[in-house]
């Protein structure tokens, strides 16, 4: 069975609770528990190539190209995907890199949490961000929804 992160935090805050009982002096607190167990959005992800997002690329390629042109074009967009990692760092700064070339930096700030996910503020907009167990999914406007793995 795979532990999801929130069930390994609930796994880990477990125990240590029993482990830690004996010291402790203050009873612990529902805040406590949610802190221990709530998805963080800190973490490197890689960018899932499916479903979708795919589909709409593979379709705007189509509409333009053909022949050897269109495979072409459909192998450097899978490697494009293949190499396509973001990063939410615990200092509040968002990287997004192909391969080795970072293509975007900028601050976020955490706007609101709800039990799916979370409302990000960047670059002067507000993007929600769902927990999927490994997985996050932005909701993008303009792309719609982009998934992305946690990486370990």
């Amino acid at each position: 069975m795979k532990l999801s992160p929130r069930r390994l935090a609930f796994a880990l805050s477990l125990s240590l609770s029993f482990a830690l009982s004996a010291c402790s002096v203050e009873p612990s607190t529902g805040a406590d528990e949610e802190a221990l167990t709530a998805p963080t959005i800190v973490g490197k992800y890689q960018f899932v190539w499916e479903g979708a997002r795919k589909a709409d690329v593979c379709r705007a390629l189509e509409s333009k190209l053909s022949g050897a042109e269109l495979e072409r074009a459909k192998r450097e967009a899978d490697e494009e995907a293949a190499a396509s990692v973001i990063e939410f760092a615990a200092d509040g700064t968002f990287h997004s890199w192909i391969g080795a070339e970072e293509i975007a930096t900028a601050k976020y700030v955490v706007e609101s949490k709800d039990d799916a996910g979370v409302t990000l503020a960047m670059n002067g907009r507000s993007v929600h961000v769902r927990f999927d167990d490994d997985d996050i999914v932005i909701e993008d406007p303009a792309k719609g929804e982009l998934t992305f793995h946690r990486s370990r």
